[in-house]
């Protein structure tokens, strides 16, 4: 199994700038690495997010 985390440092929602709420290209294109990878070889893949609010996962 693979485990990828994500993390951001922030408070509320006036301390955030516009691209804490997505996945930055290196992120998303980590995930779609790793899952392909690891699925071909049938294995799960968790995406762990530590973050202080919402986050747009959807690629």
């Amino acid at each position: 199994m693979a485990i990828i985390t994500f993390g951001r440092i922030s408070g509320e929602y006036i301390d955030r700038v516009s691209s804490d709420f997505f996945l930055s290209e290196t992120e998303r294109e980590l995930v779609k690495n790793v899952t392909r990878i690891f699925h071909d070889e049938n294995k799960k893949v968790v995406v762990v997010l530590n973050i202080g609010g919402v986050i747009e996962t959807q690629s």
